[in-house]
């Protein structure tokens, strides 16, 4: 029943904007619809039928629904973006962590991770691409989950297929009835938001990285008082005076919350709004050295390996490529 509910409800909201029985075309298509990471696609010659993608783009997320009409093999560069995988008909294989997804399990790639993938011949599911400053706005602070370079395999045991499937009939709904409405950056917003809630409802580790917004009184107060000083050069001592605990406690209880320091905490801070202005700027325009010092790092070879390390490439490659 359950599965007959699913597929009825994707019946209504496919919109046909690509349909092949070509892998080169089907793989084309892959990369322009996630633009951000570039993938392959190989299959098997014999039982080639007819491939169908739809697409929904909401704010900085993108939902596909795939109908694959053979068996391929995705792979992808390391990512730059979380991509998450859902089956409601046959399984997706993951040769990364080697295990099979069934119908309403999600696979979470996390960004640095490349995609590697088997569709099964015939095989339907749910493929979400996710810009990570739109997650992170989201669930405010992913402690681990943010930084696994590897994948996460859930079980859900909830319809969080179906859900996201009346997710995309309302944004379809409300394209028809108010296309203008649709339009809008706070409409696309809250639909990214509802997108996001029910990830979260259906997965346990979104469910719990969305809860640990609930944090002690003091480390909201550093956490505010940092973002409010991120150009500045923060010290342990700041964080002190304007919390009015200790040191130690201070440490401890940041590393209970998030895994790291307070001043890793800071770096990883700044690291991201660097990160994130470098991936809306034009690079004829911009100067990597000009916006780290904006952000405190006064070497450009330290704040080099710093940037590596945490994104796997260069800051100027993701100005060259990002835009």
């Amino acid at each position: 029943m359950g599965g007959d509910f699913i597929m009825d409800t994707l019946s209504n909201i496919r919109k046909k904007l690509i349909s092949s029985r070509s892998p080169n075309i089907i793989n084309d298509y892959i990369n322009n619809i996630n633009n951000m990471d570039e993938h392959t696609l190989k299959a098997k010659n014999s039982n080639i039928t007819e491939t169908l993608i739809s697409s929904q783009h909401i704010a900085g997320s993108d939902i596909h629904h795939v109908s694959m009409g053979m068996e391929v093999t995705i792979k992808s560069v390391p990512l730059t973006t979380y991509h998450i995988f859902c089956p409601l008909k046959g399984k997706i294989y993951s040769n990364n962590i080697s295990k099979t997804l069934l119908p309403n399990d999600f696979l979470i790639v996390p960004p640095s991770c490349p995609v590697d993938v088997i569709w099964e011949h015939l095989s339907q599911g749910i493929t979400i691409t996710i810009d990570p400053v739109s997650l992170k706005e989201y669930f405010k602070i992913l402690p681990e989950f943010s930084d696994k370079a590897k994948e996460i395999k859930l079980s859900s045991g909830t319809h969080g297929a179906a859900a996201i499937s009346n997710l995309i009939n309302y944004i379809n709904s409300t394209k028809k009835d108010n296309p203008l409405l649709m339009e809008s950056d706070n409409m696309q917003k809250n639909c990214e938001n509802l997108l996001f809630e029910t990830l979260s409802l259906s997965s346990p580790e979104l469910k719990k990285a969305k809860e640990i917004q609930i944090l002690p009184h003091h480390i909201k107060q550093a956490i505010e008082y940092i973002e409010e000083n991120i150009h500045n050069n923060i010290t342990m001592n700041d964080l002190v005076i304007s919390t009015g605990v200790s040191r130690r406690s201070l440490e401890m209880n940041f590393t209970r919350s998030f895994q790291i320091s307070p001043m890793k905490f800071i770096t990883n801070k700044k690291l991201e709004l660097v990160r994130d202005i470098l991936i809306k700027s034009r690079p004829e325009k911009t100067s990597v050295i000009d916006i780290s010092e904006k952000f405190g790092f006064q070497h450009a070879s330290h704040f080099s390996m710093l940037y590596q390390r945490r994104y796997l490439e260069k800051p100027s490659k993701t100005l060259k490529t990002r835009y």
